[in-house]
Order: C-alpha cells, then structure tokens, then sequence
C-alpha cells in the first residue's frame, strides 16, 4: 500500500475530526514506523555495485545509516570496517563517514562490492502520497491501526481506540515471528567434543 492508500483506510476505519489533517497523520505514520522498527529484528539487506577506479568514496543506500553497515565484501575478499580514528589500519579497510563509505586500497579495475547493512525505515510525507512505507506491505496495517487507534483515541471513543490497538498488537506479534524466524541462527549443536 502507497500512503494515500494507508491514510484512506485508517480514516474508513475512524472518520479523523475536522481538526485532524493529513501531515498529523503522517507525522503519527512516522512515529509507529519508528516504534515498529525498534521492536522488530528486519533481516539485512544488501546492495552490490561496481568500484569505480579513482574514487574510493562511495555514497551509501538511501536506507543504511552509517553505524548499520555491517560487511563489505570487494572482489570475494572481507575489507574490515574501522573506525575513523584507527591509529594503525590494516593493508585493506573501509570506513564510513558523511554517508560515504570509505574503501582503501581503490581497486585500480572495476570489481563488484557488496555492502551488508541492517535496513532503517525513511519518513514519509504528506507531499508525497503515492510514497510506499519500507516495511514489508504484509505489515502496512501496522500504520493503518496505529493511526485509527491514535484518531479513536483523540476524540475519546476508548472501545475504537481498544480494538484497532488489539488489532495492531495482534499484527506486530505477527510480524515480530516471522522477522525472527528469517533472523534466527538456526545452527544446531548434535554433537559436543
């Protein structure tokens, strides 16, 4: 579902009062999208790309904030992530910074890197309605509920309000299942030494 979609069934649910506008709905849309987000385990993601010799600053997905990267991979070998104040780095690094990673050495030919990152959410707005929220659209409801819950709740109708949050927490707990379950280490020991 697209925003306008979210917004149209959140008010079908909870006619929104006239003081009630579309930017304080997405301003509440992003607050649950940060509070979904805190509570659930989203499986990483990745994203390949070619080097391009002489530059070695590369600008990072719009979704991976610079603390979130976790592997970058450059032609099948592992460059460790450090720090920027490394005193003495190894023959092969990256870094992150300004949401540029940083990889030493260039490779002087063009080879594939990967970067791993654990995904982030990104605001959304009433400019743009046809925008489609990151988490996956098995769990867009999330917003619908929140926000028919945050509208019941702000006109005083408390049974309204009870129901769309028994709704959205039965809905996280949903979703909070399967993200563990595709984030889990499903290594079993059978055998101890």
């Amino acid at each position: 579902m697209n925003l306008q979609q979210i917004l149209t069934e959140a008010k079908t649910l909870v006619p929104p009062g006239a003081d009630i506008t579309d930017d304080m709905l997405v301003l509440k849309a992003n607050q649950i999208q940060r509070r979904v987000y805190r509570q659930l385990v989203l499986p990483d993601k990745v994203v390949a790309f070619l080097s391009t010799p002489g530059i070695p600053f590369y600008d990072l997905p719009t979704d991976c904030a610079e603390d979130r990267v976790k592997n970058v991979m450059i032609d099948n070998i592992n460059y460790p992530k450090l720090s920027v104040e490394e005193n003495s780095p190894p023959d092969r690094f990256c870094s992150v910074m300004l949401n540029k990673l940083y990889i030493f050495p260039n490779p002087s030919n063009p080879v594939n890197i990967f970067i791993y990152y654990r995904p982030r959410y990104h605001d959304l707005s009433a400019s743009n309605l046809s925008d489609v929220p990151d988490l996956s659209e098995d769990y867009h409801e999330l917003l619908v509920f929140g926000l028919a819950q945050w509208m019941a709740k702000t006109q005083g109708d408390i049974d309204v309000a009870n129901n769309n949050q028994a709704d959205f927490d039965e809905l996280l707990m949903d979703a909070k299942k399967e993200f563990r379950q595709m984030t889990a280490n499903r290594v079993r020991v059978k055998d101890r030494w």
